[in-house]
Order: C-alpha cells, then sequence, then structure tokens
C-alpha cells in the first residue's frame, strides 16, 4: 500500500477513536437557577416540604446552653419554615426515621451518643456541622453568572441529614451566637451546601450575633423548593 494512503488512514483512524471517546455526553438539565450566593457548586433539598426536626440534647445538665438550643431551634424552625414554605416541625429527641435530628451540646458528649461526626476534624473555632447521611442524585441546573455562559450546578434530593450544634460557653454574646448557629446549621440541613461570602448572611462560615436570613440567604434556596421542579 502506498505510505502515504497508509498515513492518512491511520490518522483518520485516530481522529474518529478521539472523537467517540471524547464526545461529551448529553446533560438534561432540571431548569435554571436565578440566583447562586454559594462557594460551592451543589445544592440539596428535601422531596417532601413536610417532616421532623429531632432536637436532641446531649447532656441534660447544661442548662443554660440547653434553653439557648431550644429557642435557637425554634427561631430556626420558624425562619427557615417561613423562608422556603415549609412545614417541618420539632420534635424532642433522636428520631432516625427522621429526615433531620440536631445535637446540641459540648463536641465530647455528642461524640459519646452520635458516631456521625467522627470524621469530621474539629477545632476550637468550629461552631456546628452538618453531614447528609441519605441522598440521591437530582440532577442539574444551569445557572448563568454573566449574559455569555452558563455554569452547572449539581442538585441532590436529601433523605436524612444530621447537624450538632456545640456548646462553646461563649463568654459574650453566648445566647445570640448559639441561636446563629442554629439557624445556620439548619440552612445546611435543608440543602444549603457551601457557605456565603457576605459578612452577615446566617450563612457565611464564621459565627456572628444576627439572627435573621437574608435575601442572599433566603433566594439561595427558596428556588430550590418552590419553584416545582421535581
Amino acid at each position: 500500500m502506498n505510505p502515504k494512503k497508509v498515513y492518512v488512514f491511520l490518522l483518520i483512524v485516530v481522529l474518529v477513536s478521539a472523537s467517540l471517546h471524547f464526545s461529551p455526553k448529553a446533560i438534561t438539565y432540571i431548569g435554571t437557577l436565578s440566583y447562586w450566593n454559594s462557594d460551592e457548586s451543589t445544592i440539596g433539598k428535601f422531596s417532601s416540604t413536610t417532616g421532623g426536626i429531632g432536637v436532641v440534647i446531649a447532656n441534660s445538665s447544661n442548662t443554660t446552653f440547653n434553653g439557648y438550643f431550644n429557642s435557637g431551634m425554634t427561631k430556626a424552625e420558624a425562619k427557615w419554615n417561613s423562608a422556603l414554605g415549609t412545614s417541618f416541625e420539632l420534635t424532642t429527641g433522636y428520631n432516625s426515621a427522621l429526615p433531620i435530628n440536631t445535637w446540641g451540646g459540648k463536641l465530647s458528649d455528642i461524640l459519646a451518643h452520635s458516631y456521625d461526626f467522627s470524621i469530621y476534624d474539629f477545632d476550637s473555632t468550629t461552631t456546628g456541622a452538618t453531614k447528609p447521611l441519605s441522598y440521591s442524585s437530582w440532577g442539574t441546573f444551569k445557572y448563568w453568572p454573566s449574559g455569555y455562559y452558563y455554569v452547572n450546578k449539581t442538585a441532590y434530593y436529601l433523605v436524612r441529614t444530621v447537624s450538632c450544634v456545640l456548646d462553646m460557653n461563649y463568654t459574650v454574646n453566648y445566647e445570640s451566637k448559639t441561636k446563629n448557629t442554629c439557624l445556620h446549621e439548619t440552612g445546611h440541613a435543608l440543602g444549603w451546601f457551601g457557605h456565603s461570602s457576605t459578612l452577615g448572611d446566617a450563612m457565611y462560615p464564621l459565627v456572628s450575633v444576627g439572627l435573621n436570613l437574608s435575601d442572599d440567604d433566603i433566594e439561595h434556596l427558596e428556588q430550590i423548593y418552590q419553584n416545582g421542579w421535581y
């Protein structure tokens, strides 16, 4: 065979093989998001807008913290339900059948009851944590940060999540900071993954004394719960 013909034939085979190997799989999009206020590219939601949130006291003797924790979870439930149009209700104690359980107390007391947080590298600045225990893939959204291109955002259906709010025994603003951690971790438990970059938002990574949800906090997760996407 003519060497030039062999070369051309091999080049065609290589190009066809490369095309078959690198051709991207078509994505079926759930919809287009209007907001994205998180530093991560994932988001979640529960398929049902009703369910229980177990409020779990790790040590009944920590009466001051436990009072702040219970009050903080009551406020967090009310604020997020109002923002998202959901109807999650607080219940007392741990129940593995509930979609959300939130532990409150000293880290050592929580770890004595639950191994769900043993993988976390807690340090002196950690005020809480949230972990999805069971979830499934939902799909992909488009989000347009500008009018010229879009980015993909991955969404998950949540089945069960667990959170903890740590007793930091603050010397200043003990009550307010504990309640704000409740608000923050409940947002994570409902599917607000990652953190806001705006100081003063409830979903900002550092605990503050504010107890209200900002527009950025609300819009990011509200669109997932209220647009009828399933």
